[in-house]
């Protein structure tokens, strides 16, 4: 069966724990790649466990009705309940866990920048793409620096402790893009079009021909016998509609995955500085 198949089944109380942990061994090299990223902060195998009890959690709240697959939605829950036990047991200083999340993703952008385009980024720069003030940046800084937290993306996938390849579930030939990444950018790419095309003909019609057919203002003005400047309004709107949380919240699962890492990749900065009020949208847009 299916993720998807074991959580309806599980969620109806059936055959619970065969299918739990028929689930586990489906899903135990997700578990162990999330889990290898933290081995500095405790012992790999209570790491896993911790990723374990957040696969429940994952079963507890999973709705398949909202057209994300399971396995997206967990590595959320897995992430965080691995996160909160080093936080309660591994932690120089405790740090609240959004805190120590944001620290993350920070650490985050300054490496990949800095691999993507080949020099330190600017607090400016890195505000802009975590969409904080210099002022969060700076607390956060400290945050950082008090809990002498080192890099979680500094690990390399290697053999040790039992670990194999193929229980870290790497990319045949690329560890940049995993497994997890390409089935989270082809649910993005479903989730993003059905948002888009909820949008009316004419607001999607134009992001369609913007973001799917790379067409430039003026060719899409001309082959509708309109002004660029109604177009471009067409598209302001349609972007601000995008930004309703009623539907910009359907991309927050993929956030800290796809969208980020596209962000520091290319021009993603320079598209976060110059259009930052919808900079998750727009990027999800550009990579797809």
């Amino acid at each position: 069966m299916t993720n998807e198949q074991l959580v309806i089944q599980l969620k109806a109380g059936i055959h619970t724990a065969e299918y739990m942990k028929q689930l586990w061994e489906q899903n135990r090299g997700m578990i162990g790649k999330i889990a290898y990223k933290y081995k500095g902060y405790g012992d790999l195998e209570d790491l896993k466990q911790q990723g374990f009890l957040g696969l429940y959690d994952a079963v507890e709240g999973f709705d398949p009705d909202q057209g994300t697959s399971f396995i997206t939605y967990a590595a959320f829950w897995i992430r965080q309940n691995i996160q909160r036990y080093v936080d309660d047991c591994c932690g120089v200083v405790r740090i609240p866990v959004r805190t120590r999340e944001q620290i993350n993703q920070y650490k985050k952008a300054v490496s990949q920048f800095k691999k993507w385009h080949g020099r330190e980024a600017t607090d400016k720069e890195i505000s802009l793409l975590l969409q904080i003030s210099l002022k969060q940046l700076e607390q956060l800084k400290k945050d950082a620096q008090m809990g002498q937290i080192g890099s979680l993306d500094s690990f390399t996938l290697q053999e040790e402790d039992g670990i194999t390849v193929a229980d870290l579930v790497p990319a045949a030939d690329d560890v940049e893009e995993t497994v997890l990444d390409r089935i989270q950018k082809e649910e993005l790419k479903e989730v993003l079009w059905e948002i888009v095309d909820d949008l009316g003909e004419d607001q999607a019609g134009v992001i369609r021909a913007r973001y799917q057919e790379r067409r430039t203002l003026k060719d899409i003005a001309e082959k509708n016998n309109c002004a660029i400047e109604w177009v471009r309004q067409i598209e302001k709107k349609a972007m601000k509609r995008l930004r309703i949380p009623s539907r910009a919240n359907k991309l927050k699962p993929f956030y800290d995955g796809v969208i980020f890492d596209q962000a520091l990749k290319g021009n993603g900065v320079a598209r976060f500085n110059s259009t930052w009020t919808s900079s998750t949208e727009r990027v999800a847009l550009e990579m797809l």
